[in-house]
């Protein structure tokens, strides 16, 4: 027994040497692998719409478009990478698939690095799109060039001052002198959404300053119920909805009157004001009144008394965030104030925690159900009051003793409003978007300034106003004044009511605004009559969107908003913009930091040590770490250079495998070899499979057990990345699934291969890498129909497989074969049909396969079949 057992491995290690020896004779006169030489042959057609006949619906497909500061970088391969393989796949399911692309051009970047060069901006800015777009190419991303958009061409934004004016007309694009952010480095006003959580511009990280400036606004409050409620009906992540429920911050509760007295209970002129609670329930157990520090009742005269610490509290709250200053600085006045419902008298406080940019300012002191009240009371030596006892029932509340909270709070806004003294209320922690910009690279917000008649738009025929073309530095450092303000050529215009000599507005528009309407315009971007006709608007929604997650509050929020008023204006589109949300990872890079100064070094100052990593000179300890990447870290990677390096379909395949769209990606260089050698296998496989069929011709009979065994692996793999694709996009599991159905098609011995539903398997497996790799699927393609003798077509053009069962065939055994007593081959028939003793149905198989077909050709050539029994053998004598 131990004998056959050796004897059955070494039986097998020679039939794998045989079967490799086979494959490495097969290689012989192979095509060399050649990723340049192939993606240049193949740049033009991959770059075509392709796929079968659109047999089904739109389907938009949108990655959020870059902005040209200079060339893609990793982050936007991979991205893109992603959104063009959700088109291709959708082309060959029979989609009519918009996949557009153009560039968010206007913006500081931009202006910046023009000034520094000495250059007009719009220079710098197209000759980035260029590069970027021959980058794109490279890439092999297919997108619809025709509808390309672009936010600083003056047939763009014309329809984003064209909405402007619409918000303008209906009171949502307002001016008002206010309290601003104002970024010292890139000296402009910002939102409050591009304030990040530390106080810092989200672009420079400067330390934001506190500026009095009019500006304008558009009114996005107006919208904030409506833009809150969408959330619960929209396919988006859970964590980005609950960012923009965080931030629109709806609060549902009361507001009630109160008015201010003197100490000895005199109604105090101006003294009236609101307070919002989200809790009417407690409102009678309020023992003190707080107001923010720069609530406007505090200018009354009543409290100049105390302006001196209220000042230094202001100074403190600008200092740090209003949480952070401790209560103990608040300020006691010596006024009181009377709740117009209760008619308690309670003392007015001004409180570092109270904010006065939301709700009313101001709130109601209740120690006994808040923690930062209890805290301000009890350093104040003020009451506290219980409202609330342990089984939720109300005490010390009057009539209202003895109800259950939620009870006791509808009915006290039912008696509030009955007589006069408060309302039931919605507030939002939202703010109106502030979208004045002291820059020149924006566009220019269409209004002029009269003394006679005010803020006055311009006509909607006179559309666009112009940015005026400059060829120097315009910005006034250290001024308010924005660029534009230095022009008066350009600035001074007659009024469009009275005639006079007016300004125009010098502030341009944010830049989130040009890209809040953008996904729009793609649908119909060559209309110079319509910002988009009925005719194209239905398209909307974009069905699947892509983008970072530090959009989710920004570009992501205002998006939803424009989209929203443009739906008020009948125009034919929806409410909401983006159908489903996929949010992707940033691509971080390798650094090497100083263990000590935590200084950045560049690759070439740190060399490798038995422990890891060291500054070449001091010998200091380096810590090898991943960070985003950045010209300043030197980490970055250019696309450009890896696709020279290793080719497009290497490139893509691997910003896909890394990582899962959301995850980080963390780039290596060197990684990315094992997707090259991938691809390199999927070329050979192929290779040696085409030169046997040539040597050998294509054998139409049944599959053997393995090759069926293949059929299904391939049917599992068409559900894996059809699911992928439609439902989960994990494109990474996209890649791991192809890597395995390659070994399993490799797998399958060199005799087996001329099988037509082996050959079927390595076609199906084409049309799933094309979406990844259109590059390779198309030279393989071409090359595995040309050695089958089929007709010359383009994978890209293939429709998508569909999943199905293989029936499993049952265990087969090799019928050799003999015409005219020569050995011909053999054919593979079940092994219960040879053991049933069923010559007839023997016959027939043998008759269908490939094989007959080629030496017999007919049955009426037969003069005689000998069918030996016990043998597995066929001889047939052929009439003379």
């Amino acid at each position: 027994m131990p004998a056959l057992s050796f004897l059955s491995r070494r039986c097998m290690r020679v039939t794998a040497f045989r079967n490799h020896r086979n494959v490495s004779e097969a290689s012989v006169g192979q095509k060399e692998f050649d990723p340049k030489s192939l993606e240049e042959k193949w740049k033009n057609h991959v770059l075509e719409p392709h796929g079968p006949e659109s047999t089904k619906g739109k389907y938009y497909i949108l990655s959020m478009f870059p902005y040209p500061s200079g060339v893609l970088h990793m982050g936007h391969a991979r991205v893109y990478t992603m959104s063009d393989c959700i088109a291709r796949f959708r082309r060959s399911l029979g989609h009519n698939v918009i996949h557009p692309m153009g560039f968010d051009a206007f913006g500081l970047p931009a202006e910046n690095t023009a000034r520094a060069k000495g250059i007009p901006p719009a220079i710098w800015t197209y000759s980035n799109m260029d590069s970027m777009k021959v980058q794109m190419k490279a890439l092999g991303l297919n997108f619809d060039w025709e509808r390309e958009v672009i936010t600083c061409d003056p047939e763009y934004y014309k329809w984003t001052q064209w909405l402007f004016l619409k918000m303008f007309k209906q009171g949502l694009a307002y001016r008002k002198e206010a309290e601003v952010n104002w970024c010292p480095v890139d000296q402009t006003v910002l939102a409050n959404e591009q304030v990040d959580a530390q106080g810092k511009s989200w672009r420079s990280g400067a330390l934001v300053e506190k500026k009095l400036l009019n500006q304008w606004f558009l009114k996005i409050t107006a919208f904030s119920k409506e833009l809150h409620e969408n959330l619960d009906s929209m396919n988006w992540p859970s964590n980005v909805k609950e960012m923009q429920r965080q931030w629109i911050g709806i609060s549902e509760g009361g507001c009630f009157d109160f008015n201010l007295e003197d100490a000895m209970g005199k109604r105090i002129d101006g003294g009236h004001f609101k307070i919002f609670t989200t809790r009417p329930e407690t409102i009678h157990g309020s023992t003190f009144v707080g107001i923010a520090p720069n609530h406007p009742i505090l200018r009354n005269t009543c409290f100049q008394d105390k302006e001196e610490e209220i000042s230094k509290l202001r100074e403190l709250v600008k200092a740090q965030k209003n949480a952070e200053v401790s209560v103990e600085n608040a300020v006691l006045t010596n006024v009181n104030a009377r709740c117009g419902f209760t008619s308690q008298t309670v003392p007015v406080i001004v409180c570092p925690y109270v904010v006065d940019d939301y709700a009313t300012g101001a709130i109601m002191g209740v120690p006994a159900h808040d923690s930062r009240d209890a805290d301000l009371a009890n350093a104040i030596d003020l009451d506290v009051v219980e409202i609330i006892n342990e089984e939720g029932l109300l005490v010390n509340s009057g009539k209202y003793s003895g109800m259950a909270a939620e009870v006791a709070a509808r009915e006290i806004l039912v008696e509030a409003q009955k007589r006069e003294v408060g309302t039931a209320d919605t507030v939002t922690k939202l703010r109106d978007w502030l979208i004045s910009r002291q820059r020149y690279w924006g566009t220019p917000i269409p209004m002029v300034y009269c003394n006679d008649c005010g803020d006055i738009p311009v006509s909607e025929e006179e559309l666009p106003v112009m940015l005026p073309e400059v060829s120097e530095n315009l910005k006034l450092e250290g001024s308010n004044l924005a660029p534009l303000a230095t022009l008066s050529d350009w600035t001074s215009c007659a009024c469009p009511k009275c005639g006079k000599p007016a300004q125009r507005c010098t502030d341009t528009m944010d830049t989130f605004v040009d890209s809040s309407w953008y996904y729009m315009r793609y649908l119909d971007a060559k209309n110079k009559d319509e910002i988009c006709s009925r005719q194209f608007g239905h398209q909307l929604p974009v069905d699947l969107y892509i983008g970072g997650i530090e959009h989710a509050v920004l570009h992501l929020l205002y998006a939803r908003f424009m989209c929203n008023f443009i739906e008020s204006l009948d125009v034919g589109v929806p409410k909401e913009p983006f159908k489903q949300l996929l949010i992707q990872g940033l691509v971080h890079g390798l650094v090497y930091e100083h263990s000590e100064n935590k200084k950045i070094l560049r690759e070439d100052e740190v060399e490798k040590c038995i422990d890891g990593f060291v500054e070449k000179g001091s010998n200091a300890p380096v810590n090898k770490i991943w960070q985003k990447m950045s010209k300043s870290k030197g980490n970055g990677v250019d696309p450009t250079d890896i696709v020279q390096r290793f080719g497009a379909d290497t490139t893509r395949a691997f910003v896909l495998f890394k990582a899962p769209p959301e995850a980080v990606l963390e780039w290596d260089s060197e990684a990315v070899n094992g997707v090259y050698r991938w691809l390199r296998r999927v070329w050979s496989g192929i290779q040696e499979t085409n030169q046997y069929v040539q040597d050998k011709g294509i054998h139409g009979g049944s599959p053997s057990s393995k090759v069926n065994d293949l059929q299904n692996y391939t049917q599992e793999s068409v559900n894996s990345v059809t699911k992928a694709f439609s439902e989960t996009y994990r494109f990474n599991t996209v890649v791991s699934t192809l890597m395995k159905l390659t070994r399993e098609l490799r797998s399958v011995p060199l005799e087996e291969r001329n099988n037509k539903a082996y050959i079927d398997c390595w076609r199906t497996m084409l049309v799933l890498l094309s979406p990844v790799c259109p590059h390779i699927a198309c030279e393989l393609w071409e090359d595995i129909e040309s050695s089958c003798g089929c007709e010359a077509t383009s994978v890209l053009n293939q429709p998508w497989p569909k999943y199905k069962e293989i029936e499993r065939v049952e265990d087969t055994v090799e019928i050799k074969l003999q015409v005219g007593g020569r050995f011909r081959g053999s054919v593979a028939v079940p092994t219960e049909v040879l053991q049933s003793g069923d010559n007839e149905r023997l016959m027939q198989l043998v008759q269908e396969s490939m094989l007959f077909q080629k030496w017999v050709k007919s049955s009426e050539r037969i003069k005689t079949i000998v069918i030996p029994p016990g043998k597995n053998i066929i001889s047939i004598v052929i009439k003379k």
